[in-house]
Formats: C-alpha cells, structure tokens, sequence
C-alpha cells in the first residue's frame, strides 16, 4: 500500500470505534467496511505459503518423502559393500577391494543420489533465504 492509503486506513480506524478491515490475500486487496478496496503487491512466494499455511518446517517436509527416498536408495546401494558414503565406495575401488566393473554402477547412482540430495537440500535452503 502506499504511504497515503495507510494513512487514510489509520485516519478511518481513528475516527470510528470498531472499524474492521478485511484482507483478501487470493485477490491482494485490502477491503474497507464501506467496500472500498486498495490492492497491495505480494511476493508470489510469500502469498503462497501464506496461503497453504506453510512455515519453514511446512516447506522442508513437502520434500521429506523424496529425501527419504533418495537416501534410502543412496543406503541400500552403500550397504551392498559395507560402506555408509560415496568417499568408502571410491576407497574401495581405489585399494582395490572391489573391481570397478563390479561397482561402477553403484558408484555412479550414489554419487548422483548424493548430489540430488544436496541439490534439494541447497533448494530449500534458497527457498527459505528469499522469504527474508
């Protein structure tokens, strides 16, 4: 809203007891008792999640359940060779362990599991950091 509107909003809730207004997020106005209305710019993130009721911890667990899924698939894959990390699996095929051909495949869907992982984790901190 613009300096004058909220001025005459705060003049209108001086000068009348009880004065109500109503804020109309969907259609970004601010309606007066009398019906007027003064519409306000939102960033369309923020109307979002105000909208859908959607705080910091409503964003992360939208994506819980593909986070959970790529580590558990990041897991299995690790635990067919007794290791937790990519770095183990990498430390095996270097000592020479495990033969390439044997984990190369592995290797790479955990390594591409890992990055999606961050990936979506660097997209929510993004998220979160525009919101303020």
């Amino acid at each position: 809203l613009s300096e004058a509107q909220v001025s005459q909003l705060f003049d209108e809730a001086a000068a009348f007891p009880g004065y109500t207004l109503t804020i109309d997020l969907e259609r970004q106005v601010v309606v007066k008792p009398a019906g007027g209305e003064f519409g306000f710019d939102i960033q369309p993130f923020r109307k979002y999640c105000l909208l859908n009721g959607l705080d910091d911890i409503g964003l992360t667990l939208r994506h819980a359940d593909k986070i959970r899924a790529f580590d558990a698939e990041r897991k299995a894959r690790c635990a067919k060779f007794g290791v937790s990390s990519l770095q183990q699996l990498d430390d095996l095929m270097r000592a020479g362990t495990v033969e390439e051909d044997t984990i190369l495949d592995d290797f790479q869907n955990v390594d591409y599991l890992t990055n999606r992982i961050k990936r979506l984790q660097q997209l929510l901190d993004s998220i979160l950091s525009s919101k303020n």
